[in-house]
């Protein structure tokens, strides 16, 4: 049976993790939320970064789904968040390369991001809280105090979008690649991963636990974890962590 989708829209909250975490107790099984904002005053990444959010310029929501404590795949979760998002950019004409586990890039600039929250529910599920951030109308300005680069979709393709427009059928995307996800895996959303993934193949560092390792991507494992062969011969997993 397919997933009953129930979108809410707010002027301005603090930050639309927080605001749809108040609903943890609301959701049921076979649900997925979808909560955006015009406005959202504190928006905050990975690693507690923060994200800062221009009203009519940027894209934000987050999505609030139930997996039950039996499924194993909950921690490739972003993974499965980025490819939808990536597959959903392609629909509308952009060809976006994903950095692992949780950026996309426009001509190597990042113009998406995602973070992921698993939280304990109740004995029988997990409460998982994902938010996706988007540059869509921002211009080259707005970017000029960040230390990465960055880019939205108006400066790739030169043209103004309708955010309304965007988050329906970002909202909808995202709805069945979850219904995929939980019944098959991530095992079944791996290739089309990899063959999106900017790094594949070649030598990257990845910071993890305040530790750097440097060596070549050799691929990802079937729960989305990645590869990393080091110059010693040796491979390294990696569960999270950060490309640099």
């Amino acid at each position: 049976m397919p997933w009953e989708l129930i979108q809410h829209h707010l002027s301005s909250v603090e930050s639309t993790q927080k605001e749809i975490k108040k609903h943890l107790s609301s959701v049921q099984a076979g649900q997925i939320w979808a909560l955006s904002a015009d406005e959202q005053r504190c928006g905050y990444g990975r690693q507690g970064k923060s994200w800062v959010h221009i009203p009519q310029s940027n894209l934000c929501v987050s999505f609030l789904f139930l997996f039950p404590k039996s499924f194993l795949d909950a921690s490739s979760t972003t993974q499965i968040f980025t490819l939808s998002l990536c597959k959903y950019l392609e629909s509308l004409g952009f060809a976006p390369k994903i950095k692992w586990p949780n950026d996309l890039l426009l001509c190597e600039h990042k113009v998406a991001g995602i973070i992921a929250e698993l939280i304990e529910r109740d004995d029988k599920y997990y409460a998982c809280i994902v938010g996706v951030g988007i540059n869509v109308n921002n211009e080259e300005k707005d970017f000029a105090l960040l230390k990465q680069k960055a880019a939205s979709l108006r400066m790739i393709s030169g043209k103004k979008w309708d955010l309304s427009f965007l988050l329906n059928g970002l909202v909808h995307q995202v709805k069945k690649d979850v219904e995929v996800h939980v019944k098959q895996g991530f095992v079944a959303a791996k290739e089309a991963f990899l063959q999106r993934c900017s790094s594949l193949g070649r030598e990257i560092t990845v910071s993890s636990l305040s530790e750097k390792w440097t060596g070549r991507m050799e691929g990802l494992e079937d729960d989305g974890a990645l590869q990393l062969l080091l110059k010693s011969g040796k491979k390294k997993i990696f569960h999270s962590g950060e490309l640099i």
